[in-house]
């Protein structure tokens, strides 16, 4: 069975949508509240237009998670056999979105560790690691 790997682009293509995503639910729970707003006022035409932007946006919501729980479960399967620590700089780092200084103090690694550490997964992660 081949093992599953990813690009770097592909992990800060998972951060990008994942940051995408929650512009778009920002911007549908904005949406919802012109709605209410429309509906007090009873503006027929602000209604009709807000629904056709609502559909629009849930519509590329839907798509964007689509494509980042793909990218997610390869970003699971990559990391399986993977040790822990290097595992762990990957996830902070482009799952839940940790700047470098914040991995640093979390993980008690030096900046220096980290980045090695950080390159260590990325070889294992994309394949190029000569031990796997």
């Amino acid at each position: 069975m081949q093992k599953t790997t990813m690009t770097e682009a592909e992990l800060k293509t998972l951060k990008n949508l994942a940051e995408i995503i929650d512009v778009y639910e920002k911007d549908l729970f904005v949406l919802d509240k012109k709605l209410e707003l429309a509906k007090k006022v009873y503006d027929v035409t602000e209604l009709k237009n807000l629904v056709k932007q609502h559909e629009a946006l849930k519509s590329n919501i839907s798509k964007k998670l689509k494509d980042y729980y793909r990218l997610r479960q390869k970003f699971e399967k990559a990391t399986t056999d993977m040790p822990s620590n290097l595992k762990k700089v990957l996830a902070l780092r482009y799952i839940e979105f940790m700047a470098w200084g914040g991995i640093e103090k979390k993980m008690h690694y030096s900046q220096s560790q980290l980045f090695r550490l950080h390159s260590d997964a990325l070889g294992m992660i994309s394949g190029d690691d000569a031990t796997t």
